[in-house]
């Protein structure tokens, strides 16, 4: 691990993942960005739709919801692309730890290792 100073803010830049591992990486999150960030078709705008009013709140609720997740999953995304190329990818934001390559792998979006994951969902 070293650590390097970028804007003033210390980061701990990663030494466990070849370059190789970075840009299969990095191909790995823009294909999944591009997959995520499809247009999502409002359901309230079928004019097939049931006129029932409670009908059309809960699919517009259902749409918000699944925008507003679509939204967080690019998001997410997009700060792991600019993690790679500050060039601190791979590093537990809370900790400072070495995420491993193969939870990387499953979770390319991941920013914090196991342990501090399940501090802040748990």
């Amino acid at each position: 691990m070293a650590i390097d100073e970028i804007d003033g803010v210390k980061m701990v830049k990663p030494t466990h993942l070849s370059p190789t591992q970075v840009e299969g990486l990095r191909a790995q999150l823009i294909a999944e960005r591009s997959e995520v960030d499809e247009p999502i078709e409002d359901p309230t705008e079928d004019a097939d739709l049931a006129d029932d009013p409670g009908t059309r709140l809960s699919e517009r609720q259902a749409f918000e919801e699944m925008a507003a997740r679509q939204t967080a999953v690019v998001e997410a995304i997009d700060h792991a692309i600019k993690r790679i190329d500050l060039g601190v990818y791979g590093t537990c934001e809370d900790c400072g730890v070495e995420i491993p390559f193969e939870r990387l792998e499953a979770v390319p979006d991941a920013v914090l290792c196991i342990n501090c994951q399940a501090k802040a969902t748990g």
